[in-house]
């Protein structure tokens, strides 16, 4: 089709069937814009076409079909970058991970509650599983009369501050030392946070 008019009509109707809101622009050259306006947040999307492009060819159509491919793919392209930007910044925003923390040194933070025997022994129940699931005899001087007491972990650690007076810095060696070693005493962080 050598009708230069005619060829960018049946480019444009090719076009505009994908495109309906297409709009064009033409060059100083006599080049053809063929542009997408801005929306939802993407760029203006543009596809150039020269006026031998559309008057070589035997059939503007394949042409036209041509561009609005090439708009498609922009459009997608724009998406992907969109998407990325978009991820780049929910990680700046969200905050980084809470490494697990030692039960050992949540003892020793003021965040301890200073509450009932068993209101306390449920938190650090909660807190760190283990300490409920790992049983244990009272490590401190046993009273003449016999042994002081057994139960788990969370039981002893309250029964060491409240009956023996031993401080969280005592504890905390306490369940440093030995025998604990093979005992998984980390923090569960959404018990300490009211999750």
């Amino acid at each position: 089709m050598n009708d230069p008019g005619e060829a960018f009509s049946v480019v444009l109707k090719a076009v505009r069937a994908v495109f309906p809101y297409v709009q064009t622009y033409h060059g100083p050259n006599g080049e053809i814009a063929f542009v997408i306006p801005t929306q939802d947040g993407l760029p203006e999307i543009r596809s150039t076409v020269s006026p031998y492009m559309m008057t070589a060819s035997a059939d503007p159509w394949v042409i036209g079909m041509m561009v609005a491919e090439r708009l498609t793919v922009d459009i997608a392209r724009q998406r992907v970058l969109q998407a990325k930007e978009l991820d780049k910044a929910v990680k700046k925003v969200a905050p980084p991970p809470v490494p697990p923390l030692p039960a050992v040194q949540w003892i020793m933070s003021p965040d301890l509650p200073a509450t009932s025997h068993h209101s306390t022994v449920t938190a650090l129940s909660e807190l760190a599983p283990a300490l409920n699931s790992v049983m244990a005899n009272c490590p401190a001087p046993s009273k003449p009369s016999g042994g002081c007491a057994s139960g788990s972990l969370a039981v002893m650690i309250q029964h060491l501050n409240d009956h023996h007076r031993w401080t969280r810095e005592q504890i905390a060696d306490w369940l440093d030392g030995p025998d604990f070693a093979e005992v998984d005493l980390v923090l569960n962080h959404a018990a300490s946070s009211g999750d």
